[in-house]
């Protein structure tokens, strides 16, 4: 499901294209109509489906339980286990792409589906789908705008070592710790992208996310049984590299400005 191609805004938030564009926003690029695709294009391409949805989420799905299966066995499989543990990671950790297409509300035609399969997405990504549709909103309206991109708030890489320290994963477990506790705590400062009125949603989002994780740590706990640790925790960790290396291609070494075909 990984796919991070530009998108229209009005895929994230359908109820966007109904209200008037401010001057500032007419002037991005591409809230105006594309000169790359007509319309009738851009219809054929936008066609949802629930049963291709399905079918992609249970193939990922699918390898997932094989790779954690033969994880699970690694006492009688031998070096088979190593392989296993970076393809169950990486097939955590890659849920994030399931959140991505279900946040633009893409992956499957009916809204509630995408919205509950996004949710349980990020849950296992280690991301929030309430709180990322909004973020990644603006990111699109504001793609590559110093100020406005929330992305841009990430720190780049600048030389290999900078890029070897993002690879690791370390900055985005950070960020997303300190964005998660801040949010369940009813911290909004500092995010203009959620509004008042969905602070609440999204409140409740992050602490049902939280609530399952820590059910996680007391089950594992109660049968003396590391399984939160190596079942999430730790092939989470050794995904996330694989991840990193994908999103940080998106936009690192492109242009500042609005223009999509070369800011991306």
């Amino acid at each position: 499901m990984l796919d991070p191609s530009p998108r229209l805004i009005s895929d994230l938030e359908p109820a966007v294209s109904a209200f008037p564009p401010s001057a500032e926003e007419a002037e991005i690029w591409h809230l105006q109509s594309s000169p790359v695709f007509s319309v009738t294009e851009l219809t054929a391409l936008n066609q949802r489906s629930d049963a291709k949805g399905w079918q992609q989420l249970l193939l990922h799905l699918a390898i997932m339980g094989i790779s954690g299966a033969v994880w699970a066995e690694r006492s009688v499989t031998g070096w088979f286990a190593v392989p296993a543990l970076l393809m169950y990671g990486f097939s955590l950790a890659s849920m994030f792409a399931a959140m991505h297409e279900c946040v633009h509300r893409t992956a499957f035609a009916s809204q509630r589906t995408n919205d509950a399969v996004g949710w349980c997405a990020g849950l296992l990504s280690f991301y929030n789908s309430a709180f990322y549709r909004r973020y990644h909103k603006w990111h699109h309206r504001y793609t590559q705008i110093p100020g406005k991109d929330p992305e841009l708030e990430d720190v780049r890489p600048t030389n290999g070592l900078t890029y070897c320290w993002q690879l690791s994963g370390m900055p985005w477990w950070m960020g997303k710790i300190r964005t998660h506790a801040r949010v369940a705590t009813g911290n909004f400062a500092g995010f203009p992208y959620i509004s008042e009125s969905a602070q609440a949603e999204v409140m409740r989002s992050l602490r049902l996310q939280l609530a399952v994780y820590a059910g996680g740590i007391i089950l594992s706990i109660a049968v003396h049984q590391p399984w939160f640790i190596t079942y999430w925790l730790l092939p989470l960790a050794v995904g996330q590299p694989l991840l990193r290396a994908i999103l940080l291609s998106e936009h690192t070494g492109c242009t500042h400005d609005n223009n999509p075909l070369t800011n991306t």
